[in-house]
């Protein structure tokens, strides 16, 4: 699962099917264990649950030198990182946002980081760890 908070509002962006969308931005749902620990652990004001092309956050990874990893599934991962990041830089106003990454039912497991998507380039691979949350600056 991968969850994004922000000082603004964010739009939303519907998930349809796996070939059309790169990237979904929804509301937590409170009702979902997952989204109360997101809302829990988010401190910025406005909280949502991000989406790759699968739907959820696994897709958001790829490695062009695994060869585990399906072709399509490494295109398609990178263009869901790509599709967040520059989401991130287009609609968070101010300097920063949070991302919170866990695998479903998991916690946070490492110490806060910083990405800063001014000096950011997507080399041959990308994933967020488990139980990972990070500051994003732009």
């Amino acid at each position: 699962m991968a969850y994004i908070g922000s000082d603004n509002e964010l739009p939303l962006i519907e998930w349809k099917n796996e070939n059309e969308s790169p990237l979904c931005v929804n509301v937590l749902n409170l009702e979902y264990y997952d989204d109360k620990f997101a809302n829990e652990n988010l401190t910025m004001k406005h909280r949502y649950c991000v989406g790759s092309w699968q739907g959820c956050g696994c897709g958001f990874s790829f490695d062009f030198d695994d060869e585990h990893y399906e072709a399509e599934d490494n295109i398609r991962g990178k263009q869901s990182v790509e599709a967040l990041f520059d989401y991130i830089r287009v609609n968070v106003t101010n300097d920063s946002c949070e991302l919170l990454s866990f695998w479903s039912g998991e916690g946070i497991e490492h110490d806060s980081d910083i990405l800063d998507l001014k000096d950011f380039v997507l080399g041959n691979s990308f994933d967020f760890l488990e139980g990972q949350y990070m500051t994003v600056t732009k």
